[in-house]
């Protein structure tokens, strides 16, 4: 009589286990397939980060931007990509002003901002909660403008 109960809950758990693993693949599958143009993933969300950091410092940039992006590792050893970035600006019109919409721009973002004088340079640093990382250093003379993207999954 066992043997037939056993038999029984074997043939109700194996479905209920192979839809489990169905909908976990599908919700993976799902999450890995999202375009790096998505607002808040990869290249295309820290691209346009980017850019509007451009259109607020103002002036005439070279986009020395790597399009090759670089192996990461994600949590769960999930292996992932991230692109570093680097331009090169001319000096804003106000330096103090510069660094204050900048600071405000990022901090809309959800980065935490810090500020850093070294010399007659202001370098904002900034992180997200994914780790993408941001510089901009900004002076009277010019403007440079780097980071990496936050790690995604290939």
């Amino acid at each position: 009589m066992l043997s037939r109960g056993v038999t029984v809950m074997s043939a109700l758990v194996s479905p209920l286990v192979m839809l489990a693993l169905l909908i976990a693949g599908l919700q993976l599958s799902s999450n890995m397939d999202q375009s790096t143009d998505q607002p808040t993933h990869g290249h295309g969300a820290f691209g346009a980060l980017l850019d509007e950091t451009e259109n607020l410092v103002g002036g005439g940039w070279d986009n020395r931007d790597d399009p090759i992006g670089r192996g990461c590792v994600i949590p769960f050893a999930v292996e992932g990509t991230s692109y570093p970035a680097l331009r090169l600006g001319a000096a804003p019109r106000n330096v103090n002003s510069t660094v204050q919409k900048v600071t405000e721009l990022w901090t809309g973002h959800g980065l935490a901002v810090e500020q850093t004088e070294i010399s007659e340079v202001t370098q904002l640093t900034a992180r997200g909660e994914r780790d993408e990382l941001v510089i901009l250093r900004v002076s009277t003379h010019a403007s440079t403008l780097m980071g990496e993207s936050a790690c995604v999954p290939n």
